[in-house]
């Protein structure tokens, strides 16, 4: 269906598994179980009774209601401090949760099924369980022992993460299924190159996480350290061994997968993005027409048509313009060796600009963002 522009997708609760709101849900609700420390542990800065309200009325369906009880009683299973709660603890914990409950959901051998498995990692608070760390012994990151510490954990959280998906992949074999299933692993930004750890918890600062190089940038920027990604799409006897080298955006997996799965909307839908379908099997390598746009609440934009891309931060006197094709890590800034093509991606990026909703629909107030 669709409401106010946006495409909304109505599926029985058999065939879609949204691990994201029973995860979520998961959370809030453990710390709802602590109201003595609810209010500083909650990285929302949710009281523990807007928790507890906020679980009630959540609106969640009573599968999904029903998949975070399952969750709840995993977590209990797990040995946190009697009476108190760290809120680190939980959301490395998250990953468990996620991937036993993904395994337990493929392991029903029911079809068709839709999955969506949302990580908690790679993510601050940069940590994971002993068994990852002892995967590296021996190995040292840096003299620092805090950066020396703080690459460990992130290199531990990276395995635990490795393991949860091969535990869910060692599923879909087990349960007969992996000729028809599309796997697809993809990620929202790039990396931060060093954190605080804004959480209440005990996990330490990241002062050496994550590089993007040879890309400029990092996470909260719009070079492209900050946002291209490493992405795949596995599906045995569908899908040849390649590399894609059309520019795509994450929001064109959701018309990809609508077309994968033969859902026609009644109405004709406003896709962000666009079915890539042909383009991820190498039988249509031709770039779609379209420009990546991608808006910033600081006010900061970019724009890539083609090979160039545009650049424009408030507290930037000009624009900046790359040549992504023969600049990946833009070094050098072409705007005024070609202002014909800046000024054809400016008009563009103001006219995608202008597209914006200046006004925060109702449903995503109050959301950290």
């Amino acid at each position: 269906t669709t409401e106010n522009g946006r495409v909304h997708l109505q599926l029985d609760a058999d065939f879609l598994l949204d691990l994201s709101s029973a995860a979520r849900a998961a959370i809030y609700a453990a710390l709802a179980e602590f109201p003595e420390n609810g209010e500083k542990q909650d990285p929302y800065r949710l009281r523990s009774e807007l928790a507890t309200d906020w679980f009630r009325d959540s609106g969640l369906s009573e599968p999904v209601l029903a998949l975070t009880q399952r969750m709840l009683a995993f977590a209990r299973k797990q040995p946190l401090q009697a009476r108190s709660i760290d809120l680190n603890d939980i959301v490395v914990r998250t990953a468990e949760l996620v991937a036993a409950e993904a395994v337990r959901r493929v392991s029903e051998g029911k079809s068709p099924w839709f999955v969506y498995v949302p990580f908690h990692a790679v993510h601050t608070p940069v940590d994971a369980p002993e068994e990852f760390k002892k995967l590296y012994a021996g190995t040292k990151f840096h003299d620092d022992p805090a950066k020396h510490d703080s690459r460990l954990r992130l290199a531990a959280m990276v395995s635990q993460l490795d393991a949860k998906v091969g535990q869910l992949v060692a599923a879909v074999e087990k349960a007969g299924q992996r000729e028809n299933t599309l796997i697809i692993f993809t990620s929202d930004n790039g990396g931060i190159e060093g954190l605080k750890n804004a959480y209440a918890g005990k996990v330490p600062d990241s002062p050496l996480n994550s590089e993007n190089d040879p890309l400029r940038g990092q996470k909260n920027t719009l070079y492209e350290g900050g946002t291209r990604v490493c992405a795949f799409a596995h599906w045995p006897g569908k899908l040849k061994p390649r590399k894609m080298t059309t520019p795509m955006h994450a929001v064109d997996w959701f018309p990809t997968i609508a077309a994968l799965t033969g859902c026609k909307p009644p109405d004709k839908p406003l896709w962000d993005g666009v079915n890539q379908w042909d383009r991820i099997t190498g039988a249509n390598s031709t770039a779609p027409d379209r420009a990546i746009y991608i808006a910033m609440q600081s006010g900061a934009r970019s724009l890539r048509r083609g090979d160039w891309k545009i650049i424009k931060k408030p507290a930037m006197a000009k624009p900046e313009l790359y040549n992504i094709a023969t600049d990946p890590y833009e070094k050098e800034n072409l705007a005024a060796k070609e202002p014909g093509r800046l000024k054809e991606l400016q008009d563009r990026l103001a006219a995608e600009h202008a597209k914006d909703n200046p006004v925060m629909p109702e449903d995503l107030k109050g959301l950290p963002h």
